[in-house]
């Protein structure tokens, strides 16, 4: 999902139809025993961009969130409409930084490892941050209204 759109993101920004997304499979090694391991890499034209590994596709980050959310005290409903519309939010905002990682590792590749280990990550972290920081002040409104 995430890298199929990141793909389509890539194509809307550079102008063309040359970005695809296909699956790319290896084995790796993990506690002694040869697992196969499968990912999504996005390729524009020839060139490969970026792979997206599990870990990459955003629900860690949208578990995250829901937690957040879940265990903050409201009213279900509005819990309810504030996870979905965060989650939307949430794989958006992955999207657009799996494209913009491709689109720098395409024309300044020796930024590539500092946008995805620095600056991709504080901005997506300080996104969620927002959203919970919105969802309490909300919330809070809500209730103080209600007393």
């Amino acid at each position: 999902f995430v890298a199929n759109h990141t793909a389509s993101l890539i194509n809307i920004l550079e102008g063309n139809r040359l970005a695809y997304c296909t699956t790319e499979g290896s084995f790796i090694y993990k506690e002694g025993e040869r697992i196969f391991y499968e990912k999504a890499v996005v390729f524009l034209g020839p060139n490969r961009l970026i792979g997206i590994a599990d870990a990459c596709n955003g629900l860690n980050l949208s578990v995250l969130f829901i937690g957040f959310i879940v265990v903050f005290p409201s009213k279900i409903y509005v819990k309810l409409i504030y996870v979905i519309v965060g989650i939307v939010a949430i794989m958006l905002l992955n999207i657009a930084r799996c494209a913009g990682l491709g689109i720098i590792h395409n024309s300044y590749p020796s930024l590539t490892d500092f946008a995805h280990h620095y600056v991709f990550k504080i901005v997506t972290y300080l996104a969620i941050f927002l959203m919970w920081y919105w969802f309490v002040k909300i919330t809070n409104k809500r209730e103080a209204n209600y007393a």
